[in-house]
């Protein structure tokens, strides 16, 4: 970023920086810090914005507004019942930010003759309420700082109740210039209780089918919208850009993206280890391949990188690029061929998926290549019919013999709309690696069924004796060939 720095003349990095979590009290710390690096420079406003935010409209009306607006302070509230957003936002609960992690330590009084209000922690501050938050001396601000260091989200509130409390009070605009795509049946789902000790929630990502939610901003004082993610919908992204740019791009390719899920520079985090498995099993077998076909000898040493590939908003494969024994580096892509089989054709159930790292809010498979491992927490993503009627459903979990090693069996209410529900199943002990099928049935009939590969751990780390390691390795090539030839295209 530095690098970059010094070739861009309107981009600056913070020189100081923080390791944040969602919701933790660093969120405000890095801010504030950052606010204070940026009053080195010449500006009137201030806003900040993720990797999630887009542009609604140009620059040049973004600055007219503001200008026409000099002084002024952007901040969303909460729009309701003040005393019941204090309570949701848990305000009035101590927490404390240890090990990337927001603890709730207990309850606790807040301080009298103090107006509290909050919202959105996405804002747009003139240069002189920052100066008075970072420089001013206040006994109110030293005073919120200690109190929003042992607060969950603060940046919610913080800028919101400096500015009711503070000479700026008349400086206060109850928005903050951009759209939010709010749907709290899939956002509210306590997505992060491994990070805080709250329920909290999330906004969705825009995908092409929203999008008449941003034509409808033409007129509105909106300059920005989120969630934007090319992993979930390139073509919402694209389409936005195409409205903004003089000069529309025209390339094939618009609608595509890629995605890096690995990396052979990158230190942390760790590679998905059933997904490294797959990626080393297939360049083992694109090495046979090719030279069983006489086109040349390969032999594959290690994998360099994996890329995830989307085409208007479809996965279209992984992109596995290797280094050979002879140091030539080759590309191979793979996408898995499961299929849910059906065998009620006037069942409810319409879909059936498995497969690791859920995003139960957007109901997506962070991981698209769907490998699972010995040690893999499974998802089960089903989609159902309208009905009248509930349903016991039993799942079946059939191991690579066809014993049943696992069944359960959930409730699956009436409906008047189509449903896609969700199941996590973490199993006690690690399964054996091969193919896996899971069943389906309601009242003893077989609604579907999908069979899954389940990949072993390459790491060895889990094989302590050397003959288990050395019969692993053996038996490696023939175990790797029925997976692939039962989950993958090549």
């Amino acid at each position: 970023m530095l690098k970059l720095e010094g070739k861009l003349p309107n981009l600056k990095v913070a020189r100081k920086r923080l390791s944040t979590i969602w919701g933790g009290a660093s969120l405000l710390k890095m801010l504030l810090r950052s606010f204070a690096e940026a009053l080195n420079f010449e500006w009137d406003f201030i806003l900040n914005l993720s990797e999630s935010d887009f542009p609604v409209k140009s620059v040049e009306r973004l600055a007219d507004f503001l200008g026409a607006n000099m002084g002024k302070n952007f901040v969303k509230s909460h729009g309701w019942n003040t005393a019941e957003f204090m309570k949701k936002q848990g305000l009035d609960r101590t927490f404390y930010e240890c090990d990337q992690h927001m603890w709730r330590i207990g309850s606790r009084k807040l301080p009298r003759g103090i107006k509290f209000d909050g919202g959105s922690d996405w804002v747009v501050l003139h240069r002189s309420y920052v100066e008075f938050l970072v420089n001013g001396n206040s006994e109110l601000v030293e005073g919120l700082k200690v109190l929003y260091n042992y607060t969950l989200l603060p940046a919610e509130s913080f800028f919101h109740v400096v500015l009711l409390n503070s000479k700026f009070c008349s400086a206060y605009v109850d928005s903050n210039l951009r759209l939010t795509h709010w749907k709290r049946s899939q956002g509210c789902q306590c997505q992060y209780k491994h990070v805080v000790d709250w329920c909290g929630c999330s906004p969705m990502v825009f995908r092409i089918e929203d999008y008449g939610k941003i034509d409808g901003l033409r007129e509105r004082q909106i300059y920005f919208a989120r969630k934007f993610e090319g992993f979930i919908s390139q073509t919402a992204i694209t389409k936005l850009e195409a409205e903004l740019v003089t000069s529309p791009v025209n390339s094939t390719s618009l609608n595509s993206y890629w995605e890096n899920a690995y990396h052979y520079q990158d230190l942390h985090p760790s590679p998905n280890q059933a997904m490294m498995t797959l990626a080393q099993a297939t360049i083992d077998m694109a090495s046979l391949l090719l030279s069983l076909d006489g086109q040349c000898a390969v032999e594959a040493s290690s994998v360099l990188e994996l890329t995830h590939y989307f085409s208007d908003d479809n996965y279209h494969g992984s992109l596995i690029m290797f280094k050979t024994s002879s140091h030539d580096t080759l590309e191979v892509k793979i996408q898995p061929i499961r299929e849910y089989v059906k065998k009620e054709p006037l069942g409810r159930l319409i879909n059936l998926r498995v497969g690791p790292d859920y995003d139960v809010k957007e109901r997506v498979f962070r991981n698209p290549s769907l490998s699972l491992g010995a040690l893999s927490d499974f998802y089960i993503e089903h989609k159902w019919t309208p009905s009248d009627s509930a349903a016991n459903v039993t799942f079946y979990w059939l191991d690579p013999g066809g014993a049943i090693a696992l069944n359960e069996i959930l409730l699956v209410e009436a409906n008047s709309t189509e449903k896609v529900l969700w199941t996590k199943k973490k199993f006690s002990e690690d399964l054996e690696p091969g193919s896996w099928t899971l069943l389906a049935s309601v009242d003893n009939t077989l609604l579907g069924y999908i069979e899954f590969p389940v990949f072993p751990d390459l790491s060895l780390q889990r094989m302590p004796h050397r003959k288990q390691k050395e019969e692993f390795l053996r038996s490696r090539p023939r175990l790797f060939k029925t997976l692939l030839q039962a989950d993958l295209h090549l």
